[in-house]
């Protein structure tokens, strides 16, 4: 297997591939250089962008890409062992855990639960763990958490960080993703269920977001700061913040 050591960008590199590889690099810049960096990865977009910058930013040999297969979908098998073979090939090692998702009334909440239960397992190991929930990510949560009557400390929405999980695109729109993605022709799997509207999150996606975005077209980034301003409240009074993390969320 190759081992890559961490890019060093050229003038010719694109300017929003500099900008997330700077982003994970400091999200990761306190973690032990002896300590491996693992990566939730899915295969969508998200995911193989923040899996691509990882590499870029500690180099091939510190990043372990993991992939929870949950068996929802049809070819999900195949989904793993694809996202595998693009970590391997770009000299990264590969975990592909399976996991069975108990079959009750929020499907979303229960594959969530049985995904962290298996990057828990390994999280011991490693230096840390990357997600990449990005900015809309945050929105969907907030608006979620919003529709169904949280409190303030429910605002703060997704944390930046919450034991071993750090999300280092929490405040990355995702017209920078998909950019990254298009300047590094990376090859992304689209999870169907992320369309499903069954799923309320999907519903907020399409309708809710896209309705505040005609009054406000950075609608993502006020709630984004919404988020922060409340989880800095929520620290200065000593509010648990990671408490009231939940079921929203749900994502890479």
């Amino acid at each position: 297997m190759s081992r890559r050591a961490p890019a060093h960008a050229s003038p010719r590199t694109p300017a929003v591939v500099r900008r997330l590889r700077r982003v994970v690099a400091a999200a990761v810049a306190d973690v032990p250089a002896a300590r491996a960096i693992g990566v939730a990865c899915s295969g969508g977009a998200d995911s193989i962008a923040l899996a691509d910058a990882a590499i870029a930013a500690v180099g091939a040999a510190r990043v372990v890409i993991l992939h929870v297969d949950h068996g929802l979908v049809a070819g999900s098998a195949g989904v793993a062992a694809s996202v595998a073979a693009w970590a391997r090939g770009a000299g990264a090692r590969a975990e592909v855990v399976r996991v069975k998702v108990a079959r009750r009334a929020s499907l979303e909440d229960a594959a969530r639960q049985a995904r962290y239960a298996a990057l828990d397992a390994r999280a011991a190991t490693l230096g840390c763990v990357l997600t990449a929930h990005t900015a809309r990510d945050q929105a969907e949560t907030v608006l979620l958490r919003i529709v169904r009557g949280t409190g303030p400390a429910g605002l703060a929405g997704i944390p930046a960080v919450r034991g071993p999980y750090r999300r280092p695109l929490l405040d990355v729109p995702r017209a920078d993703v998909e950019a990254y993605v298009a300047a590094r022709a990376l090859p992304v799997i689209d999870d169907p269920m992320n369309d499903d509207p069954r799923f309320a999150r999907v519903r907020v996606r399409r309708t809710i977001l896209p309705a505040l975005a005609a009054e406000n077209p950075r609608i993502e980034a006020a709630l984004c700061r919404l988020a922060r301003g409340a989880a800095e409240w929520a620290r200065a009074l000593g509010a648990d913040v990671d408490a009231a993390a939940g079921a929203a969320t749900a994502g890479a």
